[in-house]
Order: structure tokens, then sequence, then C-alpha cells
């Protein structure tokens, strides 16, 4: 699925364990939800999908944190905490 640039807002970028690096990002044109595209070489960008749907939240922030890949998002009652081992579960 390509990516519309001009609607991709609130872009966040990490690099992934086994190599290469994973964009989080919101596309105005498909709600507010997060949605992922991976890139060997930030340059090349292919969609990997919806990752986090409910609630509705804007703003993705991955970093990591002890042993844990974290993510932070803005569910406007409150910040929206998830995690994960591997940055895809």
């Amino acid at each position: 699925m390509p990516l519309s640039s001009d609607r991709v807002i609130d872009a966040c970028v990490h690099p992934l364990p086994g190599g290469g690096y994973r964009m989080w990002f919101r596309e105005e044109a498909r709600g507010s939800v997060t949605w992922a595209a991976d890139s060997p070489d930030l340059i090349t960008w292919g969609a990997a999908g919806p990752v986090l749907q409910d609630p509705r939240h804007e703003g993705p922030n991955a970093f990591e944190l002890g042993g844990w890949y974290w993510m932070v998002t803005d569910e406007w009652r409150g910040l929206g905490v998830h995690r994960s081992t591997d940055l895809s579960t």
C-alpha cells in the first residue's frame, strides 16, 4: 500500500533489532490510528500496516528503555503506554 507523504504526520523512527528501521506515523486519510512502514536504508519505505487502532490517538513516540521497546501515544484524555520485546508485538 503506497504512503501518501502529504498526509503522514506525527512520524517517529527507530532502528529494528534485526536491522533496518521502522517508522510509526498517523496518516490523516486513514483516521487517528498508528501505522508502520519499514525501511532497510531510511530512503526506501514499504508500508507494514496499522499497528495500534483503539483507542483513537495520535503522536506515537517509540524508544528503548530497560530491555523493552516502549511507545507512548496521545489519547487526548491522557497518554497510552505500550511495550514490546521486538517492536512487532
